[in-house]
This record gives C-alpha cells, structure tokens and sequence, in this order.
C-alpha cells in the first residue's frame, strides 16, 4: 500500500492482465461514475479483497496458484520466476499440442489478398518507381507506397509453409 511498486505488485498486475484475458473483464471494472479518488480507493478494496479462488474460478488452477505465490512475496522478495514458469510451461503441454503454427500465421479465407490484387498492386509501384516518384532527381529508389514509405514484398499464398519450422526454413533459403 506504499507508494513504491515491487516486484509484486507487477507480477499481480501481469497476473490481473491474463484473466483480464481470459474472463473479458475484472471485479473492478465499470466504476465509471465515481470521483477519480472514491473510483481509485475502491478499486483498492476490491483488489485486496479479491481472493484468487474466486478470481481464477473456472480457470486451470495454475492462475490461482500464480495470485498465491506472488501475494505471499514481501516487498523485497525475488518471485521464484523458475516456479511460476513451470507451472504455466506445464499448463501448456497439458492443454494444447505445439504444432508450431501461431493464431497470427492463420489467415483466413475471406482476409486473404487475392493474387490478381497483389500483381496489379506491385505493377502500379513498379510504374510509379519507374516515373522517378521517390527520387526528385529522377534515379530508381525503388517502389512506394502511398505514405512514401519503401513498399514491401508481400508473401501471401494459398500454399506454403504449414509449421514455424518450415518457415524458418524458407526464410533462410530466401536470403541465401
């Protein structure tokens, strides 16, 4: 309650920040009409009060055995990072196959650039260069784009790599 942050109080943050995540809101929230003080010692409260049982209800018991250990940290004390790795590393194999592909390598069909599009696209920048439009001098830069920054190949396909690891793997063989 002192006006320092420790170690804790950003490992208790991080932990609000993933149930925040998971639950799609916190006990306190939604105190919109009250005076920025009486809104503040408020949340306070509910923050001292909120018990991890009930926060992490419904949820792997890992996150309530995160809240756990960093509430019993004092100000001084190092959190056992190698611990609350654990537990979430074996939460992770517990729960989910690593198949090496990310939710953000996933495109679906409908968000997919069509190949014309693209084509067309990298024929209008390569016009554009060509005209001289990044170079007042009338020299090659390259292509850009409506903002004037360089543009930038895009990679897009139906088919390609289907793991991290076949990425990587073209990624390497591209630059060689």
């Amino acid at each position: 309650m002192g006006v320092e942050q420790s170690r804790r109080d950003d490992m208790e943050s991080m932990g609000y920040t993933l149930m925040y995540f998971l639950r799609g809101s916190l006990p306190w929230q939604g105190l919109h009409k009250l005076s920025e003080k009486k809104r503040c010692k408020r949340i306070l409260e509910l923050k001292q009060a909120a018990i991890p049982d009930q926060l992490c209800q419904g949820y792997p018991s890992e996150f309530r055995d995160y809240f756990v250990h960093c509430s019993n940290l004092a100000f001084e004390d190092k959190p056992d990072y190698a611990y609350l790795k654990r537990i979430f590393r074996d939460l992770y194999k517990r729960c989910f196959e690593d198949d090496g592909i990310f939710d953000w390598d996933i495109i679906e069909e409908d968000q997919q650039v069509p190949p014309e599009v693209l084509s067309s696209a990298a024929d209008s920048a390569a016009d554009a260069a060509g005209a001289g439009a990044g170079d007042p001098a009338g020299n090659d830069t390259g292509a850009n784009d409506a903002s004037g920054r360089a543009a930038r190949p895009s990679h897009h396909s139906d088919t390609g790599p289907s793991s991290r690891e076949e990425k990587d793997e073209e990624e390497e063989s591209e630059s060689a």
